[in-house]
C-alpha cells in the first residue's frame, strides 16, 4: 500500500517519473512481484491453482520481457508477515471481512430483485467490486508462479519476510533499481532509484530518482528519512494533525547541526556515508519530538524498517490467521450473482422471443397464398393455377 496520500503529495512538487526505456537496462533490477503485479494476478486467479499459475505466468512473461531482461532482474516474493506490519495485515483482514458482509447483503438483494424482474446493473456492479475486494492470492499460487518464472530463466528470491524489506536490505541496493507500485519502498534509506507502473498507461513504467525528489522537495537525505518514519504508512500511524504536508513543512526547519540537539555528531570523517545520514536523522528526530506530542517508541517499527531494514517475523500460527482467505466465500457469492443476472436476462428475453415467434407465424401464413396461387410467370407470360395443373 505505502504512504497514505503519497502520489497527491508528490504532485505538489511537480515530481514526475521519466518513461523507462525497455531496450536499456544497465543496472541490476530487484522487482517486488506482488508489489508490482498484485491486482493483475488477483484479477486472473480464479480457483484452480496449477492451471491459473501457468496462465498467469504466460501473461507475466509477456509483460516482464517487454520492460526488463532476465539476466539483470531478480524477482522477489513475500514470505512470512512481520511483527512490524502485523497491524496493517489485521486492518486489511477486517476490510476484507467487512467487504464480504456487504457483498453478501447485496447479492441477497440482487436475488430478490431478479425474481421481481427488476434491473440489477448498479447493485451488481457494486457487489462485483466488493467481491473483488474480498479475494486474495494464496501463498502457494505465488510460489508456483515464481517457480515457473525460474524455469523460464528469471532470477528469483523467496524472501523470509516482507519482499520490500528484503529488497531494501540487499548489499548493493544503492547501485540497483527497484520495481514496485508501493511508494514506501522508495523511502528506505539506501534505495536510490524506483521504477513504478504508470497509472495512466499500464504498459509503461516510470523511473524516479531520489536526488531529483530531494531537490524538488527541498529536503536532505536525513530529513527525508525522518519524514518516512513519522508519516502514516504500513508500519506506523502519524501524529494526529501531522500528515505528509505538515511534517514536510516542519522538517524543512530542522537541521542536524543545531547546537541544542540531544545527540552530538562527532567523528564525521571516520564514519561511512550511511552511518552519518542515520546519525543526522536521529538528531532531527529528537528535534521533531520537541515540536509534537510523541516519543520514539511510537515510531520504532518504522525506524527498524526504513533505517535499518530489520524485521521480526510472526510465528506461523499467527501468520496463518493474518493470511486467512475469503476466496471460497467470494466465489460462491459471484456464482449466486451470476445466476441472478441470468434470471433477469431470461425474463427479459421471454417476451421478445414470444413476439418474434408470433411475427414469424404470421409471416408464414401471409406468404402461403402467394406461393401457391401465382397467376403469372416471372417473364409475364400467363400460367395456370396449381389447382388446374392436376387435371392435365
Amino acid at each position: 500500500m505505502g504512504f497514505q496520500g503519497w502520489n497527491a503529495f508528490l504532485a505538489r512538487f511537480d515530481v514526475w517519473g521519466t518513461p523507462l526505456n525497455p531496450r536499456s537496462q544497465p543496472k541490476h533490477t530487484h522487482l517486488d512481484l506482488m508489489g508490482t503485479y498484485y491486482y493483475l494476478i488477483r484479477a486472473i486467479y480464479k480457483s484452480v491453482p496449477n492451471r491459473d499459475a501457468r496462465h498467469i505466468t504466460k501473461i507475466l512473461m509477456r509483460k516482464l520481457s517487454a520492460a526488463f531482461t532476465a539476466e539483470n532482474t531478480t524477482i522477489h516474493l513475500d514470505g512470512l508477515p512481520s511483527v512490524e506490519k502485523a497491524d496493517e495485515h489485521l486492518r486489511r483482514y477486517h476490510i476484507k471481512a467487512n467487504a464480504l458482509v456487504r457483498a453478501s447483503a447485496l447479492v441477497d438483494h440482487c436475488e430478490a430483485a431478479a425474481v421481481r424482474g427488476e434491473s440489477l446493473e448498479r447493485a451488481s456492479a457494486t457487489a462485483l467490486k466488493l467481491i473483488g475486494d474480498c479475494r486474495s492470492i494464496p501463498k502457494p499460487v505465488g510460489e508456483r508462479i515464481l517457480a515457473n518464472l525460474e524455469k523460464k530463466g528469471w532470477k528469483v528470491c523467496y524472501c523470509r519476510g516482507e519482499a520490500d524489506v528484503c529488497i531494501a536490505g540487499q548489499p548493493d541496493i544503492e547501485h540497483c533499481a527497484v520495481v514496485s507500485a508501493d511508494s514506501d519502498l522508495f523511502l528506505h534509506s539506501r534505495v536510490q532509484e524506483l521504477v513504478r507502473p504508470n497509472p495512466d498507461n499500464k504498459k509503461q513504467f516510470l523511473v524516479y530518482h531520489k536526488d531529483d525528489l530531494l531537490e524538488r522537495m527541498g529536503l536532505s537525505e536525513s530529513q527525508l528519512m525522518v519524514l518516512a518514519v513519522v508519516s502514516r504508512s504500513d508500519y506506523t500511524v502519524n501524529v494526529r494533525g501531522y500528515g505528509l504536508a505538515r511534517n514536510h513543512k516542519l522538517l524543512r526547519t530542522l537541521s542536524p547541526l543545531l547546537p541544542h540537539s540531544s545527540r552530538s555528531i562527532s567523528n564525521r570523517k571516520q564514519k561511512s556515508h550511511w552511518e552519518r545520514v542515520i546519525e543526522e536523522s536521529e538528531s532531527i528526530l529528537d528535534q521533531y519530538f520537541e515540536h509534537v506530542d510523541a516519543d520514539e517508541d511510537q515510531f520504532m517499527n518504522a525506524i527498524n524498517i526504513f533505517w535499518y531494514q530489520q524485521e521480526t517475523l510472526l510465528p506461523k500460527r499467527r501468520a496463518g490467521f493474518q493470511r486467512r482467505s475469503f476466496n471460497p466465500d467470494a466465489w460462491a457469492l459471484e456464482a449466486r450473482l451470476q445466476n441472478a443476472r441470468d434470471t433477469v436476462e431470461v425474463s427479459r428475453a421471454e417476451p421478445e422471443l414470444e413476439a418474434s415467434m408470433a411475427s414469424l407465424t404470421l409471416g408464414e401464413s401471409s406468404n402461403q397464398p402467394r406461393r401457391f396461387h401465382r397467376d403469372k410467370k416471372q417473364d409475364g407470360a400467363p400460367r395456370r393455377r396449381r389447382e388446374d395443373l392436376s387435371r392435365i
